[in-house]
C-alpha cells in the first residue's frame, strides 16, 4: 500500500471514531474503487451503513462478501436486511448453521416490510407470481426481485412457479436450487426438464452425490480433450447447462457417465448400447426445453 494511501487511512479511522462518516468517505472513496485490505473496506462500508446508504454500503461490500461471513458475520446479516435481502440472509444462516439472534432479527425485520411497505411488497409479489406473464429479459432481473420477498410470500410465489409451463426450466431450476438452499421442508412439485411433473422436498436433496457423477463426468471430458482447451472449454460448459436443467434429477438420469460423454461428443463407439440409448433420449429432451425457451 503507498505511503499517502496509509496516511489517509490512519485519518479515516480516527474520523470514524469521532463519527464524522461524510469524511472517512471522502476520504476513502477513490482508495476504495480498487481492491484494498478487507479492514479499509470494512472501515469504508461502516461509514457508508452509518451515514444511512445502505444500499451503495451493500455494494461495496460485496466483492468482500467471504471476509464478511467470516469475520463479521452479524454486520453482514445487517446489510442485507437494511437491503431488505431477506432470503439472501436466510441463505446465509442455513450456510454458516447459526440460527440467533439473526433469525429472530430476520423475521422481525420481514414483519416490518409487511407493515410498512404494503404497496412495495404486493408490486413485487404480483411480479414474481405472475413471472411466466413476463418476456425472458425481464424474468431475470425479477427473480433478483424476489430476494426482497419475505419467506412466506417468496414460498407462495415459488411454488406456483415451479409448476407454470410458460417459465423456462433454468428459471424454474434457479427457484428450485433456492428453495434447497433455505432448506425448505416441505413438499413442492415442479415441472421437470421431460416436461412432466415430480415431486421433491427440497431440503432433503442431496448435493454429494450428484456433484461426485458432475465431477466425474468433468474428469471425462477434460481427458478426451487434454489437448484441446478450447473443444474442453466449450463442451464443459455444454455439460454444465445440461446439469443444471436436470436438476434434481441428476443421479436417475446421469446412471452412466462414460455414454453420457460419448452422446455429448457425438462418440458412436460407445459399448454400453442401453446406456448410451438413454443418454441420447435425455439429451435430446434437455435440447428440446432449451430451443423451446419462449
Amino acid at each position: 500500500m503507498k505511503h499517502d494511501n496509509r496516511k489517509i487511512i490512519l485519518e479515516a479511522e480516527q474520523l470514524f471514531k469521532e463519527q464524522k462518516d461524510d469524511e472517512v468517505i471522502d476520504r476513502l472513496a477513490s482508495i476504495c474503487q480498487e481492491k484494498v485490505p478487507w479492514k479499509v473496506n470494512l472501515l469504508y462500508v461502516r461509514a457508508l451503513y452509518r451515514n444511512g446508504q445502505a444500499v451503495r454500503a451493500y455494494q461495496e461490500a460485496l466483492p468482500y462478501e467471504e471476509d464478511y461471513l467470516t469475520k463479521e458475520l452479524a454486520f453482514w446479516i445487517k446489510l442485507l436486511l437494511a437491503n431488505q435481502l431477506f432470503i439472501p440472509a436466510r441463505i446465509t444462516l442455513t450456510m454458516k448453521g447459526v440460527k440467533e439472534p439473526f433469525l429472530t432479527q430476520i423475521v422481525n425485520a420481514e414483519k416490518n416490510f409487511e407493515i410498512e411497505q404494503v404497496h412495495t411488497l404486493q408490486k413485487r409479489f404480483k411480479n414474481f407470481y405472475h413471472l411466466g406473464d413476463q418476456p425472458d429479459w425481464k424474468q431475470q432481473e425479477i427473480i433478483h426481485d424476489a430476494d426482497h420477498l419475505p419467506l412466506n410470500k417468496y414460498v407462495q410465489g415459488a411454488k406456483f412457479i415451479l409448476r407454470d409451463p410458460f417459465v423456462e426450466i433454468v428459471i424454474r431450476n434457479t427457484i428450485l436450487k433456492t428453495l434447497a438452499a433455505l432448506r425448505y421442508s416441505q413438499s413442492v412439485t415442479y415441472i421437470g426438464v421431460d416436461g412432466k411433473d415430480h415431486g421433491t422436498v427440497p431440503a432433503k436433496i442431496e448435493t454429494r452425490s450428484y456433484q461426485k457423477i458432475i465431477d466425474e463426468v468433468d474428469q471425462l471430458i477434460c481427458d478426451y480433450f487434454k489437448d484441446n482447451p478450447i473443444d474442453q472449454k466449450n463442451f464443459l460448459q455444454q455439460f454444465h447447462l445440461q446439469v443444471f436443467c436436470l436438476y434434481p434429477m441428476t443421479e436417475e438420469v446421469i446412471t452412466d457417465p462414460a455414454a453420457w460423454v460419448a452422446v455429448l461428443i457425438d462418440n458412436h463407439d460407445h459399448e454400453r448400447q442401453v446406456a448410451f440409448k438413454k443418454a441420447i433420449r435425455w439429451q435430446k429432451i434437455i435440447q428440446k426445453s432449451l430451443i423451446n425457451l419462449h
